[in-house]
């Protein structure tokens, strides 16, 4: 199974859904799983396999300071856009490394990397949840309950989510609740509230 989920790290660094130091933290601990260590640092006490989640978090944290102070400055003049927003903007990481397939994605989705995000469904037969005489379904057939989702709750906390509600009627506190339950950081404006700039920044 080592060896397994090594080819599997390997798998998703060469599709571009883990960067090179990622791979090589991932790669280094399922080594030392190998000689026989168990991958975890009694120095921080944590596995090696959350060093690079902790590091995006790190780096998700620092932007959202910089984008905090933006929106500061703006409550003075919330027409303008800050002098330092193009700066921020430029800087800002890539998204994506690349483009990955519905099916790239959800045959991975069971690897050891996407679990500390996912749930323990993802990647598996449907089939087999519906099945499965534990699994509370509602009146059309789909499972109830947050574990069923595709990300575990409180796993995102490294993604800002910003919408923007353009609608005068309709209400968004339950969809947002349900963001917020996954860890995501989320941010809403409306047209009733916020400026064009403010939505910028």
């Amino acid at each position: 199974p080592l060896l397994l989920r090594l080819e599997e790290v390997a798998n998703l660094h060469r599709r571009g859904l883990m960067s090179d130091s990622e791979f090589e933290k991932f790669r280094s601990a399922i080594n030392a799983e190998i000689a026989g260590l168990d991958g975890f640092s009694p120095k921080n006490g944590k596995s090696d396999l959350s060093v690079g989640r902790e590091a995006r978090q790190m780096r998700a944290d620092e932007f959202r300071a910089q984008v905090d102070q933006l929106a500061r400055q703006m409550k003075s003049n919330p027409n303008q856009l800050p002098e330092d927003y193009f700066r921020l903007a430029s800087s800002l990481p890539p998204k994506f490394t690349r483009e990955v397939g519905e099916q790239d994605e959800w045959r991975n989705a069971g690897s050891g990397p996407m679990q500390e995000y996912y749930n323990t469904w993802a990647g598996r037969n449907v089939e087999d949840l519906l099945s499965d005489p534990r699994t509370k379904q509602d009146a059309n057939n789909n499972p109830i309950g947050t574990e069923y989702d595709l990300p575990r709750d409180g796993t995102l906390q490294e993604c800002t989510l910003v919408l923007c509600w353009f609608s005068k009627e309709g209400q968004y506190g339950k969809p947002v609740e349900a963001l917020r339950c996954k860890g995501f950081h989320v941010i809403v404006h409306d047209i009733q509230t916020s400026t064009e700039q403010q939505m910028m920044v």
